[in-house]
């Protein structure tokens, strides 16, 4: 198992729980590629402030797959919902 993990902060402005529905929203359209994906609001960042405030992991079988999902990612959702809105939310 591979993982792929992400760490973000939200924007000033915009509302968390939206951003965490869009980051659930993308897991979701990945479906066919991934074995699973955690999604975690960091509360206590121990000794490390810099640490952003969100952490989400993509379960992979391979590394194989992980390149197969920034392939497609790159190819079908990059500019589109709910990948796009995520992104400027962040």
């Amino acid at each position: 198992m591979d993982t792929y993990n992400v760490y973000f902060d939200v924007k000033e402005g915009v509302d968390e729980a939206r951003v965490m529905a869009l980051a659930v929203s993308f897991a979701k359209t990945l479906v066919q590629i991934i074995e699973g994906y955690d999604i975690h609001e960091i509360k206590d960042k121990a000794r490390f402030p810099q640490l952003l405030a969100i952490q989400m992991v993509v379960y992979f079988q391979s590394a194989a797959e992980i390149a197969e999902a920034f392939t497609l990612v790159r190819s079908e959702y990059l500019n589109q919902h709910p990948h796009a809105a995520l992104m400027a939310s962040v």
